[in-house]
């Protein structure tokens, strides 16, 4: 015990020292390992296609770029395959827009485009209560140290949920920043495991040439609790038209249920 609290004091004196001088762009992998069930009316190969196509939907690849201690995270748009079928699948699952992170101000902004409106949602960036692991291995050849903390969040019916995210960060990367909302380590995070969700890190920069991380300006500013509740009430009045529909099903719908 005492060897891990000297190792993790002498990372945060090596990232305080460090961090305000590092700069780089990271590309990560992001998974999710749902589990899709389809209806029967329908052939299997055309099942085991749209199977796979749902998939890809949740594999996504995201780019990491920050200098001193601001970040901005957004996801890297792809060239869509061709494909036969005309069926066009979206799913909305909090992902989308742009992230910018201030560590040194504890301030996030995010752009969000997908209830059909420009939102730039502004909130407080809260450091997680991160508990330090003694165990290691290489991620892209960087010796990565194990930390991880709870996350809290309450459901719909008032409910707490308590998920358990590990990540592994790699001192040689002196900067405290990280994926998505993730931060607060001595060094940069390299892989994120959270319940059914993976985010690894396949290629990493380091002083990569253009980068300048600027303050997203456009869309309707509003914090983050007020963006959850129109999406909430989005998410109502969508699953109210499916609900209604349902009830006039010709034989021909496809009914998908994701889960995870």
């Amino acid at each position: 015990m005492k060897k891990l609290i000297l190792i993790g004091l002498l990372l945060i004196l090596v990232a305080s020292l460090f961090a305000q001088k590092q700069t780089g762009r990271v590309t990560y992998f992001f998974n999710r390992d749902a589990k899709i069930s389809l209806g029967n009316n329908m052939p299997t190969e055309q099942q085991k296609a749209l199977t796979e196509m749902l998939k890809k939907q949740f594999q996504k690849t995201f780019v990491l770029e920050f200098s001193d201690s601001k970040s901005i995270y957004y996801q890297k748009k792809e060239l869509q395959e061709n494909t036969k079928s005309n069926i066009n699948i979206m799913i909305f699952d909090g992902t989308a827009g742009k992230l910018y992170k201030s560590t040194s101000e504890k301030e996030y902004l995010k752009t969000d485009e997908s209830l059909g409106k420009r939102f730039l949602i502004s909130d407080k960036l809260l450091k997680p209560n991160w508990q330090l692991i003694d165990s290691t291995k290489k991620v892209l050849n960087y010796m990565c140290y194990k930390a991880k903390y709870i996350k809290e969040e309450t459901e719909e019916n008032d409910s707490l949920i308590k998920t358990t995210i590990e990540v592994w960060y790699a001192p040689d990367i002196p900067t405290n920043t990280g994926p998505d909302k993730l931060w607060g380590l001595p060094g940069l995070i390299l892989e994120v495991h959270e319940g059914k969700v993976s985010i690894r890190a396949t290629k990493v920069e380091i002083n990569a040439d253009n980068i300048a991380i600027e303050k997203p300006k456009k869309g309707k500013k509003i914090s983050q609790d007020e963006f959850d509740e129109i999406h909430k009430k989005h998410m109502k009045k969508v699953k109210e038209m499916y609900e209604g529909g349902r009830q006039k099903d010709d034989g021909n719908t496809i009914r998908i249920k994701i889960s995870g």
